[in-house]
């Protein structure tokens, strides 16, 4: 059964800090967002639930997030909706993470820790774009 969320915003992360810190900065700024702890998660409530963004932690245990978003591009996947924003959080800002995050699909990079202006604007523009 498709659940259409009232959160506009799927947060992928799974230090509980960060998770905590990115959640009062979204709702701080009026946002509605949804959490989960791993990218598995991730896509299944991709697959029950529809977005406006994703916001996708890059280093996590199991499946990162790089290769989550890949999955979610797939056509075949059985996410509902194969082009929504997702945009990387990682505490690396090489220019080869950021290659690897551009040609899985991401569409952002933002490095933690996080600036709260610049996270808040990269929300606004990619949730503008849905």
């Amino acid at each position: 059964m498709v659940q259409e969320s009232r959160a506009q915003i799927l947060l992928v992360e799974d230090n509980r800090i960060n998770q905590m810190v990115a959640l009062q900065i979204l709702e701080r700024a009026g946002y509605s967002a949804d959490s989960v702890a791993n990218a598995q998660e991730a896509i299944e409530r991709l697959k029950r639930q529809r977005y406006g963004l994703v916001l996708m932690d890059v280093q996590m245990p199991g499946m990162d997030g790089i290769s989550a978003t890949r999955v979610v591009r797939d056509p075949n996947s059985g996410v509902l909706d194969h082009a929504v924003p997702i945009i990387a959080m990682t505490a690396y800002d090489a220019a080869e993470d950021r290659r690897a995050c551009r040609e899985a699909g991401m569409n952002a990079f933002l490095t933690k820790p996080l600036e709260v202006n610049s996270f808040l604007k990269l929300v606004q523009r990619h949730l503008k774009q849905t």
